[in-house]
């Protein structure tokens, strides 16, 4: 189901409200990766009583969304026939064939800002056969750039993108067993690598194992990131964990 399509539009932001559950979305667009820039979204389930839901918890970078809801399942890949550089399909619920339960009046709304007008940018709704509870929510940490040591609280998220920066020099992991694993962006890479070996499959045929700003990290076990780097860079973080909306 196309829920939303700038194709032959000259806009810069486009809101859509679905009332139809919906467990996946797909995105596609004709800018390639390292091109976005300034595009966010931003997602929620708006209750009929108003008790509203942040998916996303406020705007997110699109391109670290797009990251994140990928990493570890489908490659980020392309739209040929088309002719559009990413097509992302991006779970929202965790369990198989399942959607988002809403309740009479409930709708989601999904929002996209800081488009490039002479861009085409679309997303499409999937729905299930069962509903759920469980949805994906999403969490935003960073690091300032006076900050050389800090300490992330991770439990409970079952995975995180970071920006890679040379200014990073080491991340340490902490397990929930108690151990502690020393590690620096390169094994950081490695891992995700290892987990996820084909990140992206271009619209020229290049397959590519992770991305030059980016460092995708899988959370399981672990409760505690501590990073440490030079003064001077900001260092942001999106984690996702799965939330029971009861």
């Amino acid at each position: 189901m196309r829920i939303l399509n700038t194709k032959g539009k000259n806009v810069t932001e486009q809101v859509v409200e679905v009332n139809k559950s919906l467990g996946t979305i797909t995105i596609q667009t004709s800018k390639r990766f390292e091109e976005l820039r300034t595009e966010k979204i931003n997602i929620q389930i708006q209750r009929a009583n108003g008790d509203n839901i942040e998916i996303t918890n406020g705007n997110v970078p699109l391109r670290e969304y797009i990251l994140l809801g990928t990493m570890g399942d489908d490659a980020i890949g392309c739209n040929r026939r088309e002719n559009l550089q990413i097509k992302a399909s991006i779970e929202l619920v965790e369990h198989e064939m399942s959607a988002i339960h809403l309740f009479e009046k409930d709708l989601i709304r999904i929002a996209l800002t800081g488009l490039d007008g002479k861009a085409i940018y679309i997303v499409d709704g999937h729905e299930a056969p069962l509903t759920t509870t469980d949805v994906y929510t999403f969490e935003r940490k960073s690091m300032n750039s006076e900050h050389e040591n800090m300490d992330f609280d991770v439990t409970g998220f079952d995975s995180c993108v970071l920006t890679d920066m040379q200014s990073i020099t080491e991340i340490n992991l902490r397990f929930d067993n108690g151990n502690v694993v020393k590690t620096n962006t390169e094994e950081i890479r490695q891992l995700g690598e290892n987990m996820d070996p084909i990140a992206q499959v271009t619209l020229d045929g290049t397959v590519l194992p992770s991305f030059d700003e980016y460092l995708q990290l899988p959370l399981k076990g672990i409760v505690s990131l501590n990073i440490r780097k030079d003064q001077g860079d900001i260092v942001s973080l999106l984690l996702r964990h799965d939330q029971d909306l009861k």
